[in-house]
């Protein structure tokens, strides 16, 4: 990949580029090994969602939605975790809540079934080894999206996921 990289940057000296890359911080670190072989000019390090915001943030705001900004979903679901914690829907996640960020464990898998375009009807909680942990994460999947529709929320799943079926 980085000799591709390298050979773009070449070709392509004074245009504008984008590296699209998972984290910021990889794309930095690959751009600072490529620099003593290849200097490079008007590369600009994105992620998918940055890059939407980007490329497609006036159509986005044109139609009433929004991209949040990073961390900000990962706030929406430690208010759903409390706000289920205090309705007393939550058992199993209820003991891992007081201890480190659960929703820094919860969000991802919640981003990657997204992302993979699994459904909360897909989601069968038999299919867990604990089925009350697999309601649960049903329960906090569908107020998710529940906030993702009343905020108009456009997450990465919904920018860069297959289409909802």
């Amino acid at each position: 990949m980085r000799e591709e990289l390298a050979r773009i940057c070449k070709e392509n000296l004074l245009e504008k580029k984008y590296l699209i890359v998972p984290r910021l911080a990889l794309g930095y670190q690959i751009l600072e090994e490529m620099a003593p072989e290849q200097p490079w000019i008007n590369i600009e390090v994105v992620t998918p969602v940055s890059l939407a915001r980007v490329l497609l943030g006036g159509e986005i705001e044109a139609s009433g939605l929004r991209v949040p900004e990073d961390g900000e979903l990962e706030g929406v679901v430690e208010k759903i975790l409390a706000q289920l914690k205090q309705r007393g829907q939550l058992e199993y996640f209820a003991v891992l809540q007081d201890r480190e960020s659960l929703s820094a464990l919860v969000y991802p898998v919640i981003n990657e079934l997204r992302l993979s375009g699994i459904e909360i009807s897909d989601l069968n909680p038999d299919h867990f080894i604990n089925p009350r942990k697999g309601a649960e994460m049903q329960k906090i999947y569908q107020e998710y999206e529940g906030v993702l529709e009343e905020q108009k929320i456009v997450d990465r799943a919904a920018i860069i996921g297959p289409p909802p079926r």
